[in-house]
């Protein structure tokens, strides 16, 4: 998975959470709306171990990939559940800090439970937690009614809300301890209608996947929520003539 890819996944999966925030209101069109996001997640779920030369958060591919056991949850009736996670800090939460897990795409996922002819359960120690029994996992592999219809294009625009004097302070101050950073950007950024307030970085040398995680939830502690993305040349370029974004020069 490219970099590019790995943050428009981390995009959408924030686009599940917030929809799944709307399903209490038990609306059918935040229930369209939540069906429509979660058939193009990539999201997160338990293995039992890793097979060697598998890496924790490796994207699942079930034409290369090894076999792998999932972790189930399994209810006092017997009934079989297959979990799935937004993110990794809901896995965490369900089953410790070093369950091992891969990222997989939702359609295959529900594919696999259905075999198993089991639910799936999406953040189960969550209160916003999704349960998709087997007759709703089957229609949501099948094709969405408009295919044709492309979705929308992932958008720059300015940042999502004003930052107050602390909040920038505070951001400046995280990355001025950043090593090889050159430069950063806070701007917005919308996919499928939803906005996330985002800070791109450029560093001299690539960061990998995982570098790249660890410095979200870093981040996320030392400022609160917000989608962390690496700057290729494309984007960089686009977000500097955003007249609004926020420029950090980190460079000497």
């Amino acid at each position: 998975m490219s970099f590019n890819d790995y943050w428009q996944a981390e995009h959408r999966r924030r686009e599940v959470e917030a929809a799944m925030r709307q399903l209490p209101t038990q609306s059918p069109a935040a229930q369209q709306h939540f069906t429509q996001v979660l058939r193009d997640a990539v999201l997160l779920f338990p293995i039992e171990s890793l097979a060697e030369g598998v890496q924790r958060g490796d994207l699942f591919a079930s034409e290369t990939s090894p076999t792998v056991n999932i972790k189930v949850i399994r209810g006092n009736d017997g009934k079989l559940f297959f979990p799935l996670f937004t993110s990794e800090a809901e896995l965490v939460a369900s089953f410790g800090e070093e369950q091992p897990f891969l990222l997989v795409p939702f359609p295959q996922y529900a594919q696999m439970a259905l075999r198993a002819n089991a639910a799936v359960i999406v953040n189960p120690k969550s209160e916003l937690r999704a349960l998709l029994p087997p007759d709703g996992l089957r229609a949501l592999t099948q094709p969405p009614p408009n295919p044709q219809q492309a979705a929308n294009p992932m958008r720059l625009v300015p940042p999502t809300r004003l930052l107050s004097y602390r909040e920038l302070t505070t951001l400046q101050g995280w990355l001025s301890q950043q090593d090889e950073l050159r430069q950063a950007y806070l701007f917005g950024l919308v996919q499928g209608g939803q906005p996330a307030l985002t800070l791109g970085v450029d560093f001299a040398t690539p960061k990998d996947k995982a570098t790249m995680e660890a410095l979200a939830r870093d981040l996320h502690g030392a400022f609160g929520p917000l989608l962390l993305i690496p700057l290729d040349a494309r984007t960089m370029t686009a977000v500097s003539h955003l007249p609004t974004a926020i420029h950090f020069d980190l460079r000497p």
